[in-house]
């Protein structure tokens, strides 16, 4: 029998927790026929592989660069016609699947589910004191649910305050018939799976839901590819920047082909001016440009979303050394908060 749902859960080097991320799909409530597990792993482990085997999880190894051609992969390797996503460090609650499985089959345009989180700490144990993306986890409570239609998919998306509907791949699913047909595009990105997701579903013009109930717990440790324990964040804010740009081009470059470039077109602003204010030979001149280029997507969801960026902005182009150390110690201070340190430690 073909599973309703397929999960996909991908790592590249990382075993640390692969383990607690199997087991948490594993304890669904959902019955067990109704869903698969796919493993996407960039290394041999031949006592994992007996572990996932005696559980059924199907598994693909490939040691390859980008850690979007490990997750088509999983994708191919896959039958289900809702696909869900587990980074390896995050969890999935036990009744995710069978909520997940009863929205897609209520509705069957619905092609885009974005759910809520908690914070977990390296345990796995819910973080009480963790602001982590405080303000957009609340937004999310406060709109939804949220059933985003079709004929007014735009409208009613750019009219949200920031939920995080574009952030975490562990609290979305899509249809197959979102991914499928952009494999090509999804193969040549690094580790950016919840802008394609987002984007992909954007692109495919059927209905998204926002749902705040918390069905996964994201996990927050000194090796999250979205926080960084150093105290000098610049370098390695860079290095992240420089690393990921590449992969944004190509969803913009997907969008522009598709049609639809507004929103795939403002995310690449966003990152590009990330990219210049990270930099570590700041110039306003390049500054100035990126700055004219974001306002060419005031009406996108992704400018209004992003206002702290754009405060900075501001400073950097009075004086960019201190506009930088002023970056980095606020993301460093959030940084603090998201683990539930004091921002003195």
């Amino acid at each position: 029998m073909v599973p309703r749902i397929s999960v996909i859960v991908t790592t590249q080097y990382r075993k640390t927790y692969l383990r607690q991320a199997v087991a948490s799909i594993l304890r669904q409530t959902l019955a067990r026929s109704e869903y698969e597990v796919v493993v996407a792993k960039g290394f041999s482990d031949p006592g994992l592989e007996a572990y996932l085997d005696a559980e059924d999880v199907r598994t693909v190894t490939a040691q390859v660069p980008l850690m979007g051609e490990l997750i088509a992969r999983g994708v191919t390797l896959s039958h289900g016609d809702v696909l869900c996503f587990l980074d390896d460090d995050d969890l999935f609650l036990p009744n995710k699947l069978e909520r997940v499985g009863g929205w897609f089959d209520s509705d069957p345009e619905l092609d885009f589910v974005h759910h809520g989180y908690t914070v977990v700490d390296e345990r796995g144990e819910e973080m009480d004191t963790s602001t982590f993306r405080a303000s957009q986890r609340q937004s999310l409570r406060e709109v939804g649910p949220l059933r985003l239609r079709s004929t007014e998919l735009l409208a009613r998306l750019r009219s949200l305050p920031p939920t995080g509907i574009d952030f975490n791949s562990s609290t979305m699913c899509v249809r197959r018939r979102v991914v499928e047909p952009r494999l090509e595009v999804l193969r040549q990105l690094p580790p950016i799976l919840d802008s394609f997701l987002f984007h992909a579903a954007l692109l495919s013009g059927r209905h998204m839901a926002l749902q705040p109930e918390s069905l996964a717990g994201y996990r927050v440790h000194g090796s999250n590819s979205s926080l960084s324990q150093a105290r000098d964040l610049i370098p390695s804010l860079y290095a992240w920047s420089r690393s990921t740009l590449p992969g944004y081009r190509e969803i913009s470059r997907m969008a522009e082909q598709e049609g639809s470039p507004d929103e795939a077109g403002a995310l690449l602003a966003f990152q590009e001016f990330y990219g210049a204010f990270r930099s570590p030979r700041p110039s306003r001149g390049e500054m100035w440009r990126r700055w004219k280029e974001l306002h060419r997507w005031t009406s996108t969801y992704t400018y209004h979303a992003e206002p702290p960026l754009r405060a900075a902005a501001w400073a950097f182009l009075v004086s960019p050394r201190m506009a930088q150390r002023a970056y980095a110690r606020s993301k460093w201070k959030e940084q603090q908060a998201a683990v539930g340190a004091s921002p003195g430690t």
